[in-house]
């Protein structure tokens, strides 16, 4: 009996989770996007701006990024053109509220303890970076000897 009541307990939350998914109208979830482009690539505005026409996101939510035009940067490209002042528009638009410190972490990252967003999607457009090279300086070293694949690469 107690299984019973613990399964319906849980398919009762699961549903209550769902519709709580499904009670947000499409304008809301619109307001709640972020697109991001990357202002070196030349269509890459055009085709941020006809997206969110398309899905009735504001236009200030179209958010642009001098980034390398590369598809895979390196660590220290994504701190400087991406992470960094991503960040900085997020807060500046209160989309992001926290608590920003003036150290940063071992990469250079800004660092902010966050206490509430409003963001529930962010839309990469066509030329932003998408992926982050290995470096070899960021593999931790381990004191057993492991295979290469099980090795931690905290670039990615």
């Amino acid at each position: 009996m107690p299984k019973l009541r613990y399964l319906i307990a849980s398919q009762l939350l699961l549903v209550c989770g769902i519709q709580h998914l499904y009670s947000k109208t499409n304008q809301e979830l619109a307001d709640s996007t972020i697109v991001v482009f990357n202002s070196n690539v030349p269509d890459s505005l055009e085709i941020a701006q006809y997206y969110a026409q398309q899905r009735g996101i504001p236009e200030s939510n179209i958010v642009s990024i001098n980034a390398p035009i590369q598809e895979t940067i390196s660590v220290n490209q994504y701190v400087e053109s991406i992470a960094n002042p991503l960040l900085n528009v997020l807060l500046d638009n209160t989309w992001v509220k926290g608590v920003k410190s003036n150290s940063k972490d071992i990469y250079g990252r800004d660092r902010l303890s966050v206490s509430i967003h409003s963001i529930a999607f962010v839309v990469l457009i066509r030329g932003v970076p998408l992926r982050i090279s290995n470096d070899s300086s960021l593999i931790a070293e381990t004191p057993i000897s492991l295979p290469a694949q099980y090795y931690v690469n905290n670039s990615s």
